[in-house]
């Protein structure tokens, strides 16, 4: 059996069944010039040609339906990768809409801050002012109380000394009438008093009436007859009698008429009490 040289010029089909050489085109190649493979012939290459064919056919379908199931796959997987970019946006979303919650709440927390501390500060300096209000108030009082009580030491030691010279006037004329053997009356006359009024009565009419209550005569008149009975009888206050006196010093005092009427309204209504049924008079009061 010889061994005959074959050839062809029609196109062949090469397919590598092992797939390990990339050819990049697997469906046409040239053919060669000669075969020197002493099987193949006619026969055999017709069945290998529908082998091929039919490995092709398989090969062409499992790379459709590995290109499906592929296709399908990344389908899939772009649809999660989809839902995961929409809930990933949604928590961004949320996140931004916290944040800006936050921050609405921040500010109002720092303005009610800014409003409690203006409030805070307006109510100590309210407190403040008042304190030193009510301060300069007390102090202005007591002021005027340690005014009013120099005031008051001042007319206690007067009517000390007024005491002192009335008792012993009166022990000098008790002396007096004692050693005295005359029945007959003697004029006590107080030459202190009587030089006083001479001045007075020449000092009077060259000085003004505003200044006529400052004269010596009339202060110690004021001082031991007027004050004295105004105290004891009326019972005034030390400021109405203060008043009362600047009132008779600087400005008339008119003195009005009481009807019976008015005069038995006020009996009516005074009640006698049990302090009045042993008070002097004032006559005994006022003159001893």
């Amino acid at each position: 059996m010889t061994w005959g040289r074959i050839e062809q010029q029609a196109p062949i089909i090469v397919i590598d069944p092992t797939q390990t050489n990339k050819i990049t085109n697997p469906l046409l190649a040239p053919p060669p010039l000669s075969y020197d493979s002493p099987l193949l012939s006619i026969q055999s290459f017709s069945s290998s040609t529908s082998s091929l064919n039919s490995e092709q056919t398989n090969h062409i379908g499992q790379l459709e339906f590995f290109d499906t199931a592929t296709v399908n796959k990344q389908v899939l997987q772009i649809e999660e990768l989809r839902q995961d970019v929409i809930t990933l946006n949604q928590k961004y979303v949320q996140q931004i809409e916290r944040f800006q919650e936050s921050e609405q709440q921040k500010a109002q927390v720092e303005h009610e801050l800014e409003d409690l501390s203006r409030n805070l500060f307006e109510q100590a300096n309210t407190m403040v002012s008042k304190e030193k209000k009510t301060r300069f108030l007390v102090e202005q009082k007591l002021i005027r109380t340690q005014r009013e009580l120099s005031l008051v030491r001042e007319e206690l030691e007067n009517e000390r000394a007024q005491f002192k010279e009335l008792k012993s006037k009166l022990e000098g004329q008790i002396d007096s009438s004692a050693s005295c053997k005359e029945t007959d009356t003697v004029d006590i006359v107080d030459r202190g008093w009587l030089d006083m009024f001479k001045d007075f009565i020449k000092a009077a009419p060259n000085t003004p009436l505003d200044l006529l209550h400052r004269l010596s005569f009339l202060k110690l008149c004021f001082t031991m007859d007027v004050q004295p009975c105004l105290r004891s009888g009326i019972g005034f206050s030390r400021l109405t009698l203060k008043r009362l006196l600047e009132s008779v010093i600087h400005q008339p005092c008119f003195i009005e008429r009481t009807s019976p009427f008015q005069l038995n309204q006020q009996e009516s209504v005074r009640r006698p009490s049990f302090v009045a049924r042993f008070r002097p008079a004032p006559g005994t009061q006022c003159y001893g």
